[in-house]
């Protein structure tokens, strides 16, 4: 007989370690279940499809790739910042091998949207935490930020770069942090 399974936390360290052990491409709703110990129905009443659980999956992964930078809450540093977040993500990709990579989100067609929605919400609170590390550093130069090149637009760039760093496999990412502080400092 099935048992009830727990917790939606439960549920979802069941797909993360699918994820991990798989890759997104093989996810399943019946992997999950019987990962769980429960009947594939079940999980229907803490998803309502298999673009919810991977949704709800997908973040909870951002959430521990990133749990690193919540250590952070007062740092003013944006170089330093931008370090942590870097080393942050590649620990993450290690863990999650290809979780990162613009392929690593190869979902079903019904499940990209959901896939794209969780992966662009966790950057924009990422861009957003940039921003405001941003404003705290004491250390940004009178005038380095004006209209056309506002701290909303440079952390949107930062981030594009990081992200192309990380893609392309990059041990560190000591040339951007030095083209930060050349722009910033």
């Amino acid at each position: 007989m099935n048992k009830i399974a727990t917790s939606q936390e439960e549920i979802l360290a069941a797909s993360r370690k699918i994820i991990l052990e798989k890759g997104v491409a093989s996810f399943s709703m019946r992997q999950t279940a019987a990962a769980v110990g429960v009947a594939v129905g079940s999980l229907y009443n803490y998803f309502p499809s298999k673009a919810d659980l991977l949704s709800a999956t997908i973040g909870s992964i951002w959430e521990e790739i990133f749990q690193p930078l919540a250590r952070l809450s007062s740092v003013d540093d944006f170089t330093k910042f931008i370090s942590e977040m870097f080393d942050a993500i590649k620990k993450g990709e290690e863990k999650y091998p290809g979780f990162f990579s613009l392929h690593s989100l190869d979902f079903a067609a019904d499940d990209k949207e959901k896939g794209k929605a969780a992966m662009n919400q966790y950057f924009e609170r990422l861009k957003a935490r940039m921003v405001s590390v941003l404003e705290k550093d004491p250390n940004v130069r009178a005038g380095a930020f004006q209209q056309e090149l506002s701290k909303e637009v440079f952390a949107e760039y930062v981030f594009t770069l990081l992200i192309a760093l990380l893609v392309q496999k990059k041990e560190d990412c000591q040339a951007l942090l030095q083209m930060i502080s050349q722009c910033i400092y």
